[in-house]
């Protein structure tokens, strides 16, 4: 009966004991979890937007005809080439500044 206690002693003794082993294992652990990110996994970026365009003078008159539908769309289309083009890639734009080249506005 005497086998089934545990005592927290000799558990503290057993870890005192290997306690170098224990902090190389997780100084190896972090390492090799540093390590295989940054020199052996290529990093993957990607972004998703959504642009919804509107038409200024669909708001004063009301009605929504399917030529302003083709409009927002292909101004849409005309927005996001824009912004994949080089001039802009190649240039370190603010929100600020980029907004204003392209006539955004927030909602």
């Amino acid at each position: 009966m005497d086998e089934d206690i545990i005592d927290l002693s000799e558990v503290a003794a057993i870890l005192r004991a290997h306690l170098i082993w224990i902090i190389l294992a997780g100084v190896i652990g972090t390492g090799i979890g540093f390590a295989i990110p940054k020199y052996f996994i290529t990093p993957e970026y990607r972004a998703d937007v959504s642009l919804i365009v509107k038409n200024s003078d669909t708001l004063q008159g009301g009605t929504v005809t399917t030529g302003d539908l083709d409009a927002s769309e292909y101004l849409a289309g005309t927005y996001a080439y824009i912004i994949k083009s080089d001039i802009v890639l190649q240039k370190d734009y603010t929100a600020r500044l980029m907004c204003r080249r392209l006539a955004i506005h927030r909602f």
